[in-house]
């Protein structure tokens, strides 16, 4: 069976295309919400309201309410590293910022790993 060249070469690109992605990797860098050292001093406990944290920060990538007043904000960023290999990030971290708030003011905040 002789096939035309366009068809040998789609072939080709189905069969090799997915493996030269997942040898290729993923790019090196930071995804998601990152929130400044600058931002972070601007914020200060028992005097920023939520309403200046959404304008310095806009909105969380999560919100949980805690209960009696209480609700926790978080931003999110992922940083990959060198690869992708067969399934697996090499050198992945995920990171979150979080800012704890009592009655619209912020109590705590801080940085945290996370799966």
């Amino acid at each position: 069976m002789n096939l035309s060249k366009t068809i040998r070469l789609t072939l080709l690109l189905i069969i090799f295309a997915p493996a030269a992605a997942m040898l290729s990797g993923c790019p090196k860098g930071i995804y998601g919400s990152v929130v400044t050292l600058e931002q972070m001093r601007v914020i200060v406990r028992g005097k920023t309201t939520k309403a200046e944290l959404l304008n310095l920060l806009g909105e969380p990538d999560e919100t949980k309410n805690l209960g009696f007043g209480k609700e926790e904000l978080s931003y999110v960023r992922s940083t990959v590293g060198t690869h992708y290999n067969f399934g697996s990030y090499g050198n992945y971290k995920k990171t979150e910022f979080w800012i704890l708030l009592k009655n619209n003011i912020v109590e705590a905040y801080g940085e945290r790993d996370t799966l």
